[in-house]
């Protein structure tokens, strides 16, 4: 059974389902959770179909162990680290690990591509989805590129932010001003500062790849309501 690593003699308990989350060991030594709910019914809402569903596919946005995303596998846009070197099959993604919510490439990894665009911890849960569609302004007929649903955490964010907030992270210059978010330059090796620096952003200079400013700032977005 797995444990709470806050706590050893508390259980993990499955946020969905109440039941309690197993420890597997693979055979390499390594090892994963599952719950045992989840794992022979896999909750549509929380990304679950068909195949195996362990605790790394899930996308339910409070639990520690669950790593997936909606939309996880949709292409954002091409990777430009991989463009400069020649390598056009690389894609940037939406990812989440234990640090939150990130953009990387699809060719990431610890001797491979770097490209990482760290997104703000002050979003609860960020999405792609069928409302989010493509930026008009980044897009054209070679390139697309996919706009992100941000849905904020209570009392996280400016009074002028809606609850959610559908958005391109390359040309949205409030967004990424208000939430601290930088895109790296090509061949610039990213990582993530553990400071108490605001959304705690990673050491990354300003954006040199072809995304001019969008001057459309949209005034206010919204009263965020109550919390």
């Amino acid at each position: 059974p797995g444990v709470n690593p806050n706590n050893q003699q508390e259980p993990l308990i499955c946020p969905i389902c109440q039941f309690q989350v197993v420890e597997c060991v693979k055979d390499d030594g390594g090892t994963y959770f599952v719950c045992p709910q989840c794992f022979s019914d896999p909750p549509e809402e929380h990304g679950g179909d068909s195949t195996d569903f362990p605790c790394t596919k899930c996308t339910h946005p409070t639990c520690s162990l669950a790593k997936g995303t909606r939309g996880g596998d949709v292409e954002i846009f091409s990777c430009p680290f991989c463009a400069s070197s020649g390598n056009s099959a690389g894609k940037v993604c939406l990812k989440r690990g234990q640090h939150g919510y990130r953009l990387s490439c699809s060719n990431g990894g610890p001797n491979s591509c770097q490209f990482t665009i760290w997104l703000p911890k002050e979003a609860r849960e960020i999405v792609i989805d069928d409302s989010t569609g493509s930026c008009n302004h980044c897009s054209n007929p070679n390139r697309v590129v996919r706009q992100l649903k941000f849905i904020w955490k209570p009392g996280s964010v400016p009074p002028h932010y809606d609850r959610e907030l559908c958005a391109c992270v390359l040309c949205d210059e409030q967004l990424k001003n208000d939430m601290n978010i930088r895109i790296p330059s090509v061949n610039e090796v990213n990582y993530r500062r553990t400071g108490n620096s605001a959304g705690g952003r990673g050491n990354q200079s300003s954006n040199s790849w072809g995304t001019s400013s969008n001057n459309n700032s949209r005034g206010g977005r919204g009263n965020q309501g109550s919390t």
